[in-house]
């Protein structure tokens, strides 16, 4: 998966809600990529940051998937126990529930389900090969992390989610953010 975020006017593009146009996500199959990179148009735009993901771990938030639907509705999220929310890693991830900064309340619904989220800072598990002023050691070692790093715009600390539309024969995934 590829998810673009317009960086242009920030602010007027609508880059937080999923179909504004100001932002994009494209669900590549692997067998159809390969190892070039694109070539910069010839009127030079500015040039952003880009980030590969280049591991995963595993983890389990202990969270029963009979409880998932319960974050997908206001009405139902804010009677979730404190146990329950306090198991919602806070961090990038794939799978499990969205760890919500304000509400649920732009949760896609009819067929669209929540894949992962993305915060608007970077984790290193290990030290990374370069620093920059974007990276900067993880003192508090949150989750593990050695370093964290400055990421993509999603407001003020903003977290991206990631949905798939199911029952599509081409895959179809969005993005919307949130911040505090």
């Amino acid at each position: 998966m590829f998810v673009f975020q317009c960086n242009h006017g920030q602010g007027v593009c609508k880059t937080w809600e999923a179909f504004s146009g100001a932002n994009a996500c494209l669900v590549v199959e692997p067998e159809d990529l390969d190892n070039q990179t694109a070539t910069v148009p010839t009127d030079g735009p500015v040039i952003e940051d880009e980030v590969s993901i280049a591991s995963w771990l595993a983890r389990e938030d202990g969270l029963s998937p009979s409880i998932a639907p319960q974050f997908h509705k206001f009405e139902t999220f804010v009677k979730l126990d404190q146990e329950a929310l306090s198991k919602v890693t806070t961090l990038t991830r794939l799978g499990g529930v969205p760890f919500w900064l304000q509400s649920p309340e732009d949760m896609l619904q009819s067929g669209w389900r929540f894949i992962g989220q993305l915060d608007s800072s970077y984790s290193f598990l290990t030290p990374p090969a370069a620093l920059n002023k974007r990276i900067s050691e993880d003192r508090d070692r949150v989750e593990g992390r050695t370093h964290i790093g400055r990421g993509p715009n999603f407001g003020d600390g903003g977290m991206a989610y990631l949905f798939l539309k199911e029952g599509e024969s081409a895959p179809n995934a969005c993005m919307l953010w949130q911040c505090f």
